[in-house]
């Protein structure tokens, strides 16, 4: 979930010794553009609040509280300080116990009062964190075992088995984020995007703005500032040069949103991280 150069599709690279990605995750304010994985990742929060965007709705995740996201699924997500346990599990993992699980898609509701299966998902999720932690003799085993406790109980509860899903019409849009995240320094409009890839403009914004929640527009801005927090935070360039190099000619538009998804000044980030 750190915010970094990734690039519209995210590389995922397992822990050898259990088959899956399993990491803690501990970031500041930030934005993370939309992008997907081959993987169904599941994201429990300890501490500070994440909202993931995807499917056109937004999901705040408080402490204590989990979310889902299905293998191909495009989605974002805009941090404050957190703390959060990531998983992130693959197809192959899959394979053997349900059939398509890349079809699979999940809804995970706000939990004013929290389920016994929503509470036993929290409570088996921070032992397989605390086992992987300490690794003790035959940790393997117990990881697997909760593991795939934990995913009965995700998969039958909460999954959406067989949808129908446009699978062309995803792979178009996913085509359109590839040309931003290539091409984001230069000049990008909506009509523009529309041409080269055979949409009628209206259609694109509509379409874009329904699968991913956020505008097209909106998103081209956001994918800029996320490039320009990574210059902030990893060179000495000038602040003013960074945003005009990463496609941002209005600074004080520019530096006014990137307070807002960042939840500091440009310099005052800089200081922070020196």
């Amino acid at each position: 979930m750190a915010t970094g150069k990734s690039g519209e599709y995210e590389i995922v690279v397992n822990n050898e010794d259990v088959d899956l990605r399993i990491f803690v995750s501990r970031d500041n304010p930030g934005f993370k553009p939309l992008h997907w994985h081959r993987h169904i990742e599941i994201v429990l929060v300890l501490s500070g609040t994440v909202t993931f965007s995807y499917e056109a709705q937004n999901v705040v995740l408080h402490s204590g509280e989990f979310i889902v996201v299905g293998s191909g699924v495009l989605h974002s997500s805009h941090h404050e300080k957190n703390c959060s346990v990531v998983l992130q599990v693959p197809i192959s993992y899959l394979d053997r116990y349900w059939s398509h699980a890349e079809n699979m898609l999940f809804t995970i509701q706000s939990q004013d009062i929290p389920t016994p299966e929503y509470q036993e998902i929290v409570a088996t999720l921070q032992q397989i964190v605390h086992v992987y932690r300490y690794k003790l003799k035959g940790y393997q085993f117990k990881f697997h075992e909760l593991m795939l406790h934990c995913l009965y109980l995700i998969f039958t509860h909460y999954g959406q088995d067989s949808l129908p899903i446009n699978v062309v019409q995803d792979q178009r849009l996913k085509t359109v984020l590839s040309d931003i995240n290539e091409r984001y320094t230069t000049t990008l409009t909506v009509n523009d995007l529309a041409h080269k890839f055979h949409y009628n403009p209206d259609y694109l914004s509509r379409i874009f703005k329904q699968k991913t929640g956020v505008s097209l527009s909106r998103y081209i801005y956001l994918v800029r500032l996320s490039h320009v927090h990574f210059e902030i935070v990893n060179s000495d360039k000038g602040i003013h040069n960074i945003f005009v190099d990463n496609g941002i000619h209005n600074i004080r538009l520019g530096t006014k949103l990137f307070e807002q998804y960042y939840g500091a000044l440009p310099r005052e980030i800089r200081k922070q991280r020196r």
